[in-house]
């Protein structure tokens, strides 16, 4: 009998035909799906017996959702390789730009002494920092014969140099060292160079300290 076995789902899914008649049906007992069918056997057995079959859900379901499991975790697992693969081009891409801009940055200061050196398999950013370096190498050239004060306020302002120039009020010094021929002609030339390096460093840092410029 059913009360008999240690199955209660199986009293479970004849209480289910019992109530509906259904022949076939689904039923969940104790948070788990079965699957069940009934059928009556023919009047010509003279007996008025019913066989049923009841079977978990997971016996056929199951390994359709260990695969889809799988699948899952396998779909996850590409994606997680794609974002990193993703974000290492991203960065590959995003870092060589990022170092140009500062290099274009610290070239818009007339800073240009550090060098810059800037890899990338990408041709075109290539081209870029090779560009930059022309630009500071032709900079550098410009520096030597105009004034880096000058030509920071040309950038700064937005004005081309252009021939006619401007009338304004300027204050100028002339400075000169006093008796620098007769100096010179008793003095071995690397320490006059010496002397004199040290006596222009700190007329120019005085100068660029006031905000004034260094013609020559």
């Amino acid at each position: 009998r059913v009360h008999e076995l240690s199955k209660a789902w199986v009293g479970a899914s004849l209480l289910e035909y019992t109530q509906t008649r259904r022949t076939r049906f689904t039923f969940t007992h104790q948070n788990k799906r079965y699957i069940a069918a009934y059928k009556p056997l023919p009047a010509s057995i003279g007996k008025d017996w019913t066989i049923g079959v009841v079977v978990p859900e997971d016996d056929f379901t199951g390994p359709l959702k260990a695969a889809d499991r799988g699948v899952m975790l396998i779909s996850l697992l590409i994606l997680a390789v794609a974002v990193i693969a993703t974000t290492f081009l991203a960065r590959s891409i995003s870092q060589p730009i990022v170092r140009l801009t500062e290099a274009t940055t610290r070239i818009r200061n007339l800073d240009l002494d550090e060098k810059t050196t800037i890899s990338s398999p990408i041709r075109e950013i290539q081209l870029m920092e090779d560009a930059v370096s022309a630009m500071k190498t032709g900079l550098r050239s410009f520096r030597r014969y105009v004034p880096a004060t000058l030509v920071r306020q040309l950038i700064e302002t937005g004005e081309d140099a252009r021939l006619g120039g401007q009338t304004r009020e300027l204050t100028l010094l002339f400075s000169d060292v006093t008796d620098f021929t007769a100096r010179s002609e008793g003095m071995p030339p690397q320490e006059l160079m010496v002397h004199l390096s040290e006596y222009l460093d700190e007329l120019t840092r005085l100068i660029i300290e006031h905000g004034g410029t260094v013609d020559k």
